[in-house]
């Protein structure tokens, strides 16, 4: 749809460049006509390989095209002031969506392999191809490739650490290129202050204005194919700016269908790329639909003067040999990781069944990626999961941990394959701000969690209360794997109320008379889990006891209360706070913290 689109917004956009060139009216629309057969074939075959077929094919035009790169930099044409061109070809074209299945590729065999340095290649793979493009200088495709680099890594794992020092270097980059390369200069000075002085009879910024005047006259519904006046002025109309002659003869809402279609495409391989089990696919899958997306995305920001000029193409739209090729090679990459491949299925099929067959676990449909358990860092949360965990690792099904910084205490004796730690906060209590800290800190664990989800990919996510729990089992669900809410006490939690509606069951460890009706269907008493020491305890016999036997009852203000309305008690203390951290420390008000235990008879 979008190259049959691009030939026809080719057919509006081109002719007024072609008549300036002295060449024939339609001599842009039949190249991009004539580059369209070979388009095509290359995106069809690559579509057909397999993952290792693709790998080896972008090794190959990683290292050709990087080389072709470098001798630009000698033998390149110089066009505006940037040597970007040899034998006809702009090869930082093709290096993008190798690039991209390089780094995936790195990113994967690390994840699956540890003794691969996967985190070590993709970092050296970016100097290694950004270096030469600086010195072009191409800075639009330098700071794309950087942002998929960048997102890549991000869904890595990497360190909050590493975020700000790549944040950092990037912003220091751009410093250094606005202060010593002039045309940087240039662009950013036109972009932040007002339009200067006519020079020459043309301003510097004369194409921005122009693209924008453009929308501005096509308004809604544009003045019809071929009846634009503006684009006659705009020297890049076939290339660079040709949503601007969009804009003008097709209107806004033909622009906004457009946006529309480029983030259909990209939202629906980000999806695919979230249930693919393959990492090496998942990887690639999402740095080739980001790197489709931010170039759609720059152009459009370009032309709407949304940001400085980048001299950068929209994606099968934009006239360009070089730019619909290498658009096709990445498409076909994107098909190739994607495709469903039916013999593998059923070998993969086979080999479950076959494994299923031989194994007793009772849960061996979980086999498909691990349990991950999410819990607060105190005992009241993550002893229930411990026990779960324990129960897991005897049936052979693996099993992660989600929590907090607190629970690393516990890490030798928690039955898990690895721990994770993620951001939470606790938004109750104090100023106004440190609330919004609070929601801003939970939102930042939401970004750490979908990162580890797509990493992980779990069977289900099971959450056992406390605040850490919120951004795995949100993560979890915005990505559809199977979500379960554990609640240990008669009276829900906060975070466990607020993630209630968001998860697919719930398992109480009490009644749950107060639930609101649209959750009662979820809820399925199981009791509470107990961990091995604990059934060791159950089985030694009581001491003997004369006379009358004196329980005491305790726990949080809501998980005391169910527990001690079940006997016959007499209040004996009034708790108004609780040892530990100050701020943790208050109970509360009189209304919550009255009672924390009782005498039963």
């Amino acid at each position: 749809m979008l190259i049959v689109a691009g030939l026809v917004f080719s057919m509006a956009g081109s002719p007024p460049v072609a008549e300036r060139l002295h060449l024939p009216t339609f001599y842009f629309v039949n190249r991009q006509a004539l580059f369209l057969l070979p388009a095509l074939l290359v995106m069809f075959g690559v579509s057909l390989l397999s993952p290792r077929h693709i790998r080896r094919v972008a090794l190959a035009v990683f290292f050709i095209f990087l080389a072709l790169v470098v001798a630009t930099l000698f033998f390149g044409q110089e066009v505006k002031g940037a040597r970007r061109w040899i034998f006809g070809v702009q090869p930082s074209e093709f290096l993008k969506p190798a690039f991209v299945v390089l780094v995936a590729w790195a990113f994967s065999e690390g994840a699956a392999r540890k003794g691969v340095p996967g985190n070590i290649i993709a970092l050296m793979l970016f100097p290694l191809t950004v270096g030469p493009l600086v010195l072009q200088p191409d800075f639009g495709q330098t700071m794309l490739i950087s942002m998929v680099w960048a997102i890549l890594f991000f869904m890595a794992g990497l360190h909050w650490l590493w975020v700000v020092g790549i944040g950092g270097l990037g912003a220091s980059s751009a410093l250094l290129a606005y202060k010593f390369v002039p045309h940087v200069h240039a662009r950013i000075q036109a972009f932040l202050e007002p339009p200067p002085p006519m020079t020459a009879g043309v301003p510097t910024n004369f194409q921005s204005e122009t693209a924008l005047e453009s929308f501005i006259s096509g308004s809604w519904l544009g003045k019809g194919p071929g009846e634009g006046t503006i684009k006659r002025i705009l020297p890049d109309s076939h290339t660079d700016y040709i949503f601007a002659v969009i804009g003008e003869e097709f209107g806004v809402l033909v622009c906004i269908a457009l946006a529309a279609l480029f983030a259909f495409i990209v939202v629906r391989s980000l999806l695919s790329a979230a249930r693919n089990e393959d990492p090496f696919c998942r990887f690639a899958t999402a740095g080739l639909a980001m790197l489709f997306g931010l170039q759609g995305c720059i152009n459009m920001a370009v032309n709407l003067q949304l940001m400085p000029a980048k001299g950068m193409t929209l994606p099968f739209v934009s006239y360009g040999g070089s730019s619909l090729i290498s658009l096709a090679l990445g498409t076909g990459f994107l098909l190739a990781v994607t495709r469903r491949r039916p013999r593998a299925h059923m070998v993969a099929r086979r080999a479950d069944h076959a494994a299923e067959a031989e194994s007793a676990a009772p849960m061996a449909g979980m086999s498909g990626g691990p349990v991950l358990l999410a819990a607060g860092g105190t005992g009241g949360h993550l002893f229930p999961a411990e026990a779960l965990a324990h129960v897991l690792e005897q049936r052979g099904v693996a099993v992660e941990l989600v929590t907090d910084e607190r629970a690393l205490r516990y890490g030798d004796s928690f039955p898990a394959r690895a721990m994770h730690t993620i951001r939470s906060a606790t938004p109750r209590g104090g100023s106004i701000f440190s609330r919004v800290a609070a929601v801003a800190r939970l939102g930042f664990g939401v970004v750490e969690a979908l990162a580890l989800l797509l990493r992980l990919r779990p069977s289900v996510v099971i959450g056992f209360g406390g605040y850490p729990t919120v951004p795995p089992l949100v993560a979890a669900s915005l990505l559809r794997i199977p979500t379960v809410l554990h609640e240990a006490n008669g009276v829900m939690g906060k975070a466990n109320r607020f993630l209630a509606g968001r998860v697919d069951a719930i398992a109480a460890g009490f009644p749950l008379p107060d639930a609101p009706p649209a959750l009662r269907a979820k809820i399925t008493v199981t009791g509470n889990p107990l961990r091995p020491n604990a059934l060791a305890a159950i089985r030694e016999p009581y001491p003997e006891i004369d006379g009358r036997l004196r329980l005491l009852v305790t726990g949080g203000s809501h998980g005391a209360a169910p527990l001690a309305g079940d006997r016959p008690y007499r209040p004996f203390a009034r708790v108004r706070r609780q040892p530990g951290r100050a701020r943790a420390g208050r109970c509360g008000s009189r209304r919550r913290g009255r009672l924390a235990g009782g005498v039963a008879r």
